[in-house]
């Protein structure tokens, strides 16, 4: 699976060549939007004579179409030309809150006795030295939106000190509460 930023346009074309999908990010990350998604598939349905060629295709010829696309008017009319050589398309939206915006990166970071990670929906570390009870901070299921942000930017801001040979899980867990007042869910992932 490979992902590139087109523009606006987040765009997903899967290995298996069964596929590529068009995100419109437009709004994302915004509360009260939407962003249209657009699925270009070769569906289970279609004759295998007809199928190879499209598989084909959707592997080697769509992708350089798929690279000139920049707006989402340009990955309308990219659909309606795959669904004339025979394509299925699905059309569907998601709330754009949902979506993470073009310029977020997950960030990963740590030291030899602590690794952390953070994305857009989720949060965590763990001790890379106590490998008897595997010490475990997670983010919970019902953490806000913007308990992710908050967190996020603040290791975005201090990866260095957070990385420092001197962190331990237990001292980066006590600077993001302080700094972010995040709680997460701590426990031992021995089993």
């Amino acid at each position: 699976m490979t992902t590139t930023i087109q523009g606006t346009l987040r765009v997903t074309h899967f290995s298996g060549g069964h596929q590529v999908t068009i995100l419109n990010c437009e709004h994302a990350g915004k509360r009260g939007k939407i962003c249209e998604r657009i699925s270009v598939s070769v569906g289970p349905t279609m004759d295998w004579s007809n199928r190879a060629q499209l598989i084909c295709d959707l592997l080697y010829n769509l992708p350089i179409q798929v690279k000139s696309l920049k707006c989402w008017a340009d990955a309308l009319a990219f659909a309606e030309h795959a669904k004339s050589l025979g394509y299925e398309i699905y059309n569907w939206e998601e709330k754009a809150i949902r979506v993470a915006p073009l310029d977020f990166e997950k960030i990963i970071l740590g030291n030899d006795k602590f690794g952390a990670s953070c994305d857009y929906e989720s949060f965590g570390a763990s001790c890379r030295v106590d490998r008897n009870n595997e010490p475990t901070w997670i983010s919970t299921s019902n953490q806000k939106k913007s308990d992710f942000k908050k967190v996020y930017d603040f290791m975005k801001k201090n990866k260095e000190m957070l990385s420092a040979p001197d962190i331990t899980l237990s001292k980066f867990m006590s600077l993001v509460k302080e700094h972010t007042g995040v709680y997460g869910h701590y426990y031992c992932a021995m089993d």
